[in-house]
């Protein structure tokens, strides 16, 4: 999480950091702040909340500088706070930094700087280790001290430092966590995302994960590795950028989207050698892998195991041969799904990346990479990379069998007009449902794991407690939860043992719980919700059914006077463990 940004050159960056820091805001809106140049003098403004909260410091100083670096946070170490607050001074103020990622031995190195009368101010781990840089320093170099500190540090981060004995020059130590270099005519830039750099940068370049880099005017130079390649961006482009409602304008976007993913030719990898096969991934891309496997298991011969990225790497698990890691990421950058990644390369005959974003960390470290072509996601709360990733998913397998079971584009196209026909109906039972502070998802086979993912984008956004079960768990436990308090969102399929479900919710109603029915099947006079028309095959049900669960929680966020696109304490790209 949290997202960080430099730059040095011949203009004033201040402005522009400023602009930066708020397409970084994704990683992270608890605080924000940057530091700068003013002839020799380092200069600091920070403040809790958005980065447009700067904008009156910036006022107040009227500062230019062409050496800036500046941070958006996404609390980890300490409270939302100014003083847990970037950049953070060293003890003795010769250096100040910006850090994103998690130092895991920050208490250790804490009780090294109290024996040399050392106390930290805030309660950060980036605090601790920049005055672990700064300690250093008074016996070695600074790029020494660098070098020392990649060595000793624990985890994976990077950290930008402007040094007063080495003004007007950027340092950056990472390890383990990737960052982007930009260059433009004048100017050389660093960040946490590329998609901070487009605006200013006219190339980009990705240096080696752990790294030393020095950025002087005109002057890059990385320590331990040789410097990367510049590629370059004209060609690149950001996209439509909303400015608000992303949540809204993607959950409408996706039929279009469907439609491009369909025209997109993608070389699907063979896996005709394939005998055991690893879904690994976190959150709604998780979900997405887990409706996957009852298409597999349905239409394969493959041995399936689906796992949460952030166990995947701690299993006591032997990996037999013929085995495929496929990976899913939004992002490409989820510090979970990486590490499983890492973890898994070395014993697999290969990995496949499913992912959003081609220049990401995953997707340059897989062997096989399968784009989603979603676009750019900007709402924290998934919605069209999850339904992307279904159709992808399905293309996996019709590909390996040579069959089209799933993907009618036609067919597809019209279930998701339909269901987003709906916004009526299920506004005004998202009105209702807003009432409560407890709500259950039912589903059956692939419809649990499409329940789950309902139930996460309730919670996401609404804070409703919210939580899925198997329709058949009901009677071994959550029916005791059940009465008028209790509300339950059931999913109903013809794909999916119908009347079984049918009969489960007959066993919620009989204890006074009230049923609200996404159904593909016609509903009976007695039931109450949205009978999907269209739906062909499970792929329909599941795209309709998804995003009607989408518009509930929006729509239920709404009645609640929240903001969807910035849930609290949630981040959109999850880059620590």
């Amino acid at each position: 999480m949290c997202g960080i940004f430099g730059a040095i050159g011949q203009e004033n960056y201040i402005p522009k950091a400023l602009k930066a820091l708020s397409r970084l805001e994704y990683r992270g809106y608890d605080s924000a702040g940057m530091a700068f140049f003013v002839g020799n003098t380092i200069n600091r403004i920070r403040q809790v909340g958005g980065c447009n909260n700067l904008i009156p410091l910036i006022d107040i100083h009227q500062a230019k500088s062409p050496c800036v670096i500046a941070h958006t946070r996404w609390a980890t170490h300490g409270k939302v706070s100014e003083s847990n607050t970037h950049p953070h001074y060293s003890y003795d103020m010769s250096l100040i930094g910006v850090h994103n990622g998690i130092i895991e031995n920050s208490q250790i190195i804490k009780s090294r700087l109290q024996k040399h009368n050392i106390y930290p101010i805030s309660e950060t781990d980036s605090e601790i280790a920049i005055s672990y840089i700064a300690m250093l320093m008074k016996k070695l170099p600074l790029l020494n001290a660098l070098k020392d500190a990649q060595e000793h540090l624990k985890g994976s981060f990077a950290i930008a430092l402007l040094s007063l004995q080495n003004p007007h020059q950027i340092f950056i130590l990472t390890k383990d966590r990737q960052i982007a270099l930009g260059k433009s005519e004048n100017d050389l830039l660093f960040a946490s995302d590329e998609y901070a750099l487009l605006p200013f940068a006219k190339e980009i370049a990705y240096p080696n994960p752990s790294e030393i880099i020095t950025l002087s005017k005109q002057s890059i130079s990385c320590l331990i590795h040789s410097s990367p390649d510049f590629k370059s961006l004209s060609e690149q482009s950001s996209g439509h950028e909303p400015e608000h409602d992303f949540m809204q304008q993607e959950i409408d976007q996706q039929p279009q989207i469907f439609a491009g993913q369909f025209n997109k030719t993608i070389n699907f990898p063979n896996l005709s050698q394939t005998k055991h096969l690893h879904l690994v991934a976190c959150g709604t891309s998780y979900h997405a892998a887990m409706v996957a496997k009852y298409w597999f298991l349905k239409h394969t011969n493959f041995s399936i195991s689906v796992e949460r990225a952030s166990e995947y790497r701690y299993l006591q698990q032997h990996f037999h041969p013929n085995t495929t890691l496929l990976v899913l990421s939004q992002s490409g950058e989820t510090a979970d799904t990486l590490s499983a990644l890492r973890h898994a390369k070395p014993h697999v005959q290969t990995t496949i990346a499913l992912c959003n974003v081609p220049s990401s960390t995953i997707a340059r470290e897989c062997d096989h990479l399968i784009t989603l072509d979603a676009g750019r996601e900007f709402g924290v709360a998934s919605t069209k990379a999850f339904t992307s990733s279904l159709i992808r998913l399905a293309q996996i397998i019709e590909s390996h069998i040579n069959q089209s079971p799933y993907c009618k584009l036609n067919s597809i196209l019209t279930s998701g007009r339909y269901a987003l026909s709906q916004k009526e109906n299920i506004l005004n039972f998202a009105q209702k449902l807003a009432r409560y502070k407890n709500a259950l998802f039912i589903g059956r086979l692939a419809g649990y794991p499409l329940a789950m993912e309902g139930a996460l984008k309730l919670k996401e956004i609404t804070y409703i407690h919210a939580e899925a079960y198997p329709a058949g768990e009901l009677k071994h436990g959550p029916i005791a939860l059940i009465d008028e308090k209790m509300p339950t969102i059931a999913l109903i399929s013809q794909f999916h043992c119908p009347e079984k479900t049918r009969s489960n919710i007959e066993e919620i109603k009989s204890r006074n719980g009230h049923v609200f029915c996404i159904s593909d099947i016609p509903l009976q006079p007695q039931e109450n919700g949205i009978y999907l028309e269209h739906c062909e095959s499970e792929l329909n049900f599941a795209i309709a059914s998804t995003i009607i669960m989408q518009l509930l929680a929006l729509y239920t966020c709404q009645t609640l006077l929240l903001n969807p696109d910035k849930p609290r304490n949630l981040a959109k790209s999850v880059t620590v463990e």
